[in-house]
């Protein structure tokens, strides 16, 4: 089970929504071929940073709470919004986490 930082979204005007990690993953930047989605490199050999899923995946066995993957529509950068969490969400989806906290910013 992962542990999420749940943000405090009176000081910055935005929403906690569920999602799946592919569904993250489907709205945001490939790490490695630009014009494509994260979900569509999901098998890509290379295309995730092995430091990073080792670095989240080790938060995780420590049980430490990680920051909540964020979309955020007001600043969009190449046809997709602004985010962090890709690594994050990836990691969810390869322990068949099933639903993720995402903070939305603006948007749908």
């Amino acid at each position: 089970m992962i542990k999420w930082k749940i943000p405090d979204c009176e000081t910055v005007p935005c929403r906690i929504v569920e999602m799946s990690p592919l569904q993250f993953l489907s709205k945001v930047p490939s790490p490695c071929r630009e014009g494509k989605t994260a979900k569509e490199d999901l098998n890509l050999e290379g295309c995730w940073t092995e430091s990073s899923v080792r670095y989240i995946e080790k938060e995780i066995t420590e049980n430490k709470p990680l920051e909540v993957p964020i979309l955020d529509y007001t600043k969009p950068f190449r046809g997709f919004p602004s985010h962090e969490g890709r690594h994050r969400a990836y990691v969810a989806y390869r322990l068949g986490v099933k639903k993720i906290p995402v903070m939305v910013i603006g948007g749908v």
